[in-house]
């Protein structure tokens, strides 16, 4: 189960970084904080929408969709600095 938890960030930190160095490319910009703010946008459109319909469905309460997203949220930007200043 763990060894799943790992291989699953590591698929995220490389599409991510995929991303990532996109819009550097593009921008050329290459700062923590913009991959922080890419990550951020990542995060928005695939992990709060997919855990808000989990959660509607599931009918779990918002506290816990919003530990489940913050969770998500912590790691998002960490790989995103990362990532932003690794070129």
């Amino acid at each position: 189960m763990y060894v799943m938890s790992v291989i699953n960030n590591l698929l995220i930190s490389f599409v991510m970084a995929i991303f990532i160095n996109s819009a550097e490319v593009h921008y050329q910009v290459w700062t923590a904080f913009y991959g922080m703010w890419i990550a951020f946008l990542l995060w928005i459109g695939f992990i709060v929408t997919r855990e808000a319909t989990m959660s509607i469905w599931e009918g779990r309460p918002w506290k816990v969709w919003l530990i489940n997203v913050s969770y998500y949220l912590i790691g998002f930007l960490l790989m995103g600095a990362i990532l932003g200043v690794w070129h």
